[in-house]
């Protein structure tokens, strides 16, 4: 099962069958696109009858099946998992007692004194290994949007997914247009305040001489306007936020 971190409230359900009545499933990136996956194996070992005892009949409004095989690998369609170590060796899995290429170090270095995990893989990791900040963000409620013909505030909230907080000053753009095929960049605003691992800052900008009606708003957090990434992030891909049919003066549906 996958949860909302935030309140417990129940995302995802899959029936696993085991022979052993239970499968531990691991994390790690194993496609290599910079976002988690979750991998459990599963078999009928005993008899469809003796596995499907454990597994309900159905969930989250998901009949499940009878017995399931083989190696599954489950993953975030919209790729909003943080990221993740590519490996994971062993039962008692606890980082420090592989390195990244598969070997074994010879004197490992106590998980606790870095981690303080065990069987829990390392997230939120850059290339180099060390915790980094993800942002993302989302079009807010202005709480003044301007006059609506010489300006009009736009306003946003950027957000850290990450293992590690943003200082102050990370900027937002906003754009006419999806900022990933050439959209035309409006404003660029930045936090006041550090970004603390899981909380969000809100940023403003103008758009000067705003279009009149209706318009398509687009905006794409730790951009500098220039389309430049000032932050190190553990993903990419996760920070660009649309409201379609955005009205000056009114609430983003």
């Amino acid at each position: 099962r996958v949860y909302n971190g935030p309140d417990g409230r129940k995302l995802f359900a899959a029936p696993v069958t085991s022979g052993t009545d239970l499968e531990m499933p691991v994390i790690a990136d194993v496609d290599g696109d910079g976002h988690a996956e979750i991998v459990v194996s599963s078999d009928n070992v005993g008899g469809d009858n003796f596995c499907n005892n454990a597994v309900s009949a159905t969930e989250l409004g998901m009949p499940h099946g009878g017995a399931t095989y083989g190696l599954k690998v489950y993953k975030d369609p919209l790729d909003r998992w943080t990221s993740s170590r590519g490996i994971w060796n062993q039962h008692a899995y606890h980082i420090t007692n592989v390195n990244d290429d598969g070997s074994i170090p010879l004197v490992e270095t106590p998980n606790y004194k870095t981690y303080n995990s065990y069987r829990m893989n390392v997230q939120g990791m850059n290339s180099g290994g060390a915790p980094v900040g993800d942002a993302t963000g989302q079009i807010g409620i202005a709480p003044d949007s301007g006059d609506c013909i010489t300006v009009w505030h736009l306003y946003a909230l950027i957000c850290n997914r990450g293992a590690a907080p943003f200082g102050q000053g990370v900027p937002g753009t906003f754009y006419d247009g999806d900022p990933r095929k050439s959209g035309k960049a409006i404003c660029t605003g930045h936090t006041g305040a550090a970004t603390p691992v899981g909380k969000c800052q809100s940023m403003t900008c103008d758009w000067k001489n705003p279009p009149q009606g209706s318009t398509d708003l687009w905006f794409r957090a730790d951009d500098d306007g220039t389309g430049a990434r000032p932050n190190s992030e553990c993903k990419s891909g996760n920070d660009v936020a649309h409201l379609g049919g955005g009205v000056c003066g009114s609430t983003p549906g």
